[in-house]
């Protein structure tokens, strides 16, 4: 209240009033739980912030100094993981997680989420285990004996071994130097826009089943591309 004297005239009195918010950022969940999740496979979790406040919202993750609280951060992708949210507005955030090869324990992080102008923080939990695949040999070793240098009519020695599959799930086995269709699929996958990747190298699509081929639409795209580029390559001569 301020009050003014007015000469020859009434006082007035001035009444000011003020607002003051402090920025906030809510989150749709305090834990996030991926289940279990194959190794080479990745899940998506959205998690949703939300702005209660009529003043923005200037947020971002706040990555724990000890690495006791951070051991499995890496493990985790916020995107995105900073950010403004206006007045009043809501904002989904994805959460992916992949897990380790050959880790068996379960993963465990919880992530702080600073507020600019608020000595508050606001904290979500993710939780996950990685299903590996296990694959037995029997025999661990194959001899096929010895044998004669190469001659005409000559038939190859052969030692068989068994090959199972523990896991609970279907496994893709691949002779990385037998399998032909193994090296054209990495040649094409090469060959792929990088706007496909993030800026980890890492592509997301749909999971193909054991021995599946490569998603028709990649494949059609790297094929319409090279089409292009041959087009050009032949105008140019």
């Amino acid at each position: 209240r301020l009050p003014v004297d007015v000469k020859d005239g009434p006082p007035l009195l001035f009444v000011f009033r003020a607002d003051v918010q402090t920025p906030e950022v809510m989150l749709s969940a305090d834990t996030l739980d991926f289940g279990c999740v194959r190794t080479g496979h990745a899940r998506v979790v959205t998690l949703q912030l939300s702005n209660p406040r009529d003043v923005p919202a200037e947020w971002g993750l706040k990555k724990p100094v000890e690495a006791a609280k951070a051991k499995d951060w890496g493990s985790f992708r916020i995107e995105p993981c900073e950010g403004v949210l206006e007045p009043r507005s809501k904002l989904n955030v994805r959460v992916v997680f992949t897990p380790s090869m050959g880790r068996r324990a379960p993963y465990q992080q919880t992530f702080p989420i600073r507020v600019a102008l608020n000595p508050r923080l606001a904290h979500f939990t993710c939780k996950a285990t990685g299903e590996q695949p296990v694959i037995t040999w029997q025999p661990g070793a194959v001899d096929c004996g010895p044998i004669l240098p190469a001659f005409e009519g000559q038939k190859p020695n052969e030692a068989r071994f068994s090959m199972t599959n523990t896991s609970g799930f279907p496994v893709e086995v691949v002779c990385l130097d037998l399998d032909m269709r193994y090296k054209s699929d990495e040649e094409l996958l090469s060959a792929l826009d990088p706007a496909h990747f993030n800026d980890a190298g890492i592509m997301y699509e749909e999971p193909l089943a054991p021995g599946a081929p490569l998603w028709p639409s990649l494949v059609q795209e790297v094929a319409e591309a090279r089409a292009a580029a041959e087009a050009a390559a032949a105008v140019a001569d």
